[in-house]
């Protein structure tokens, strides 16, 4: 089982992509401050604007891979998606 369920948490899959967007939001936002960089540098070097930023580490927003891949390289950093079977 990953790391985004549990077997005791909803495993519909609103429920699964609510749980991907908050451990992306919390993984940039580390990764930002980190860098010591903030949400405004971030988002330059991603070639966002920061209030884009700031409402993906707020999860307000549903990225898409490009996007994902937009503030890695931002950020000095590379993604890798893994998926793997149920347990």
């Amino acid at each position: 089982m990953s790391s985004l369920e549990s077997r005791s948490e909803p495993r519909s899959a609103p429920a699964i992509a609510k749980r991907m967007r908050a451990e992306l939001a919390r993984a940039i936002r580390r990764r930002r401050e980190e860098a010591g960089l903030t949400q405004e540098q971030a988002a330059r070097r991603a070639g966002l604007h920061r209030s884009y930023v700031s409402s993906v580490e707020l999860q307000r927003r549903n990225l898409s891979l490009a996007t994902i891949a937009r503030l890695a390289a931002g950020l000095g950093l590379r993604v890798r998606i893994e998926v793997v079977p149920d347990e």
